[in-house]
């Protein structure tokens, strides 16, 4: 069984290093999160108990970045409570106790924010157009407490959050996708629980980065670029099926 938001249901979701500021190399843990992918780590710091943000480069020039945690940890808890912050340097700021974010963190945000804002422009579609609501279907298995009640929600305030578009669940899957609902005007973003004892890698069809993700993590990827109509997905690493959730959020602000 399987929980879908969407318009249809689909088969069946560090320590401190900065590139170029004099920090400590990359960790094993991060080569490992940009194999088999083209992109380039800018930015990796840890948070609470096991949580990590990156930051890459990818492959066409645009930031994305990540953030994961254990899941059932204090590190999961505080990025389940700042997955709505829409900036870099907010979701910094929010994962570490409001401590103010330092300059690199600043002016990657910055940057991400002026890349958001141009693909926007750049899309096709209005986003105010792209999501709609009005036919979303819901299927839920309550067996799948922790996706159902903790990653395929709504996230922040009435005015300004993360709404989910389309969430899939499988309790033994190789592979699990949200369909070509993806889009960068409305700076989506695809949360992912991995349930299972082996890593998994997360995917978009409109992107070369494929970060892998640990055993039992939750959070969420960010790709940057111009795409609509995207696919993302998860595959397991090994040959053995595991439980897991992958969902579709777009950011939407509505008018006071």
């Amino acid at each position: 069984m399987k929980k879908v938001i969407g318009r249809t249901i689909l088969a069946g979701v560090v320590g401190l290093t900065a590139a170029g500021c004099g920090s400590a190399p990359v960790s094993t843990d991060d080569e490992a999160n940009l194999e088999e992918s083209t992109a380039t780590l800018l930015y990796s710091v840890s948070f609470a108990d096991g949580g990590v943000m990156k930051v890459v480069e990818q492959d066409d020039g645009f930031l994305g970045w990540l953030v994961r945690a254990p899941t059932g940890s204090e590190a999961s808890k505080m990025l389940l409570a700042a997955d709505s912050v829409p900036t870099l340097a907010r979701t910094y700021a929010a994962l570490h106790g409001g401590a103010e974010a330092p300059q690199t963190v600043q002016s990657l945000s910055s940057r991400l924010e002026r890349e958001q804002a141009a693909t926007g422009a750049l899309s096709a579609r209005s986003p105010a157009n792209i999501k709609s609501l009005a036919n979303i279907k819901i299927e839920v298995d309550k067996s799948q407490t922790y996706f159902n009640n903790h990653v395929c929600v709504r996230d922040g305030s009435s005015t300004d959050h993360y709404e989910p578009y389309n969430c899939q669940w499988s309790d033994s899957a190789y592979r699990i996708h949200t369909g070509p609902v993806v889009d960068s005007a409305t700076q989506d973003r695809s949360y992912i629980e991995n349930d299972g004892f082996i890593p998994v890698r997360h995917s978009l069809s409109a992107s070369g980065w494929q970060p892998q993700w640990p055993p039992y993590s939750v959070g969420w990827t960010q790709w940057g670029g111009v795409y609509a109509g995207a696919t993302a997905r998860l595959d397991v690493l090994e040959e053995a099926p595991v439980p897991m959730g992958i969902t579709d959020h777009f950011h939407q602000v509505v008018p006071r």
